[in-house]
């Protein structure tokens, strides 16, 4: 599953944003992670858009799928 959201800088500098997963339920049995946030660190100008691409594709089913992100 996959979705979009815009990310909109309201003030008048730029906004420096790092997503990096604080806490996480279940893993993937592969290597590569159930969830995926594109572009996971930007710099989004004043007055500015940035696009974040939400990716959840697990490889097996379960419940206790989550990460959060600070």
């Amino acid at each position: 599953m996959t979705k979009t959201i815009d990310l909109f800088n309201g003030s008048s500098f730029p906004v420096r944003y790092i997503l990096k997963c604080s806490k996480r339920g279940h893993s993937n049995l592969g290597p590569i992670g159930a969830f995926d946030a594109t572009p996971a660190e930007a710099v989004i100008p004043a007055g500015g858009v940035q696009r974040l691409t939400l990716r959840f594709s697990p490889d097996h089913a379960g419940l206790h799928f989550y990460e959060v992100y600070i």
